[in-house]
């Protein structure tokens, strides 16, 4: 059974800038998670129908499928308690761009070092700030997903939308 941090290595692996090879060590390096805990991922994506273990390979298709339709049941989110973070879902680019401003806190991963201050949402892995610092693509990825645990229907709709083109 797949587990939230099962998707953070599978967007892990969409990255464009993995440019197709990897290695357990890279891959773990990237992720800022350590090699045995990347393994024990790897393991269970290659028991789904979303990553092929001989190949190596992600199947488009299937993490497609994963990712819009069955990613809150795999990793259900909810809003919780103030706090300082990073912006994530709704809150976060490219969906931002799209949201009108409100009032209510913004979901935010909870980080000491955050610039921002809104309700936090345990991430799909806690090296999420960290790697979302680094790469910015997995930034937008990882809160495109959070908006799919997290939002309404509109919200999911424009989040499916702006994720949908950087699976394929």
């Amino acid at each position: 059974m797949l587990r939230p941090p099962d998707v953070f290595v599978l967007l892990g692996l969409l990255t464009p800038a993995r440019g197709g090879g990897w290695s357990v060590q890279e891959l773990a390096g990237d992720l800022a998670m350590p090699q045995a805990e990347l393994q024990r991922s790897l393991t269970r994506l290659g028991e789904s129908p979303v990553f092929d273990k001989r190949s190596e390979k992600v199947i488009r298709p299937a993490a497609q499928q994963l990712l819009l339709n069955a990613v809150a049941l795999v990793a259900p989110a909810r809003l919780g308690a103030p706090a300082r973070g990073m912006p994530t879902a709704w809150a976060a680019p490219p969906l931002s761009a799209r949201t009108p401003a409100s009032n209510k806190l913004p979901p935010v991963w909870p980080d000491p070092l955050g610039g921002a201050r809104g309700l936090s949402v345990t991430p799909l892995h806690k090296a999420a700030s960290e790697v979302s610092l680094s790469d910015p693509w997995m930034h937008e990825a990882l809160a495109l997903v959070d908006a799919l645990r997290l939002g309404d229907a509109r919200i999911r709709r424009q989040a499916a939308d702006l994720l949908r083109p950087r699976l394929t």
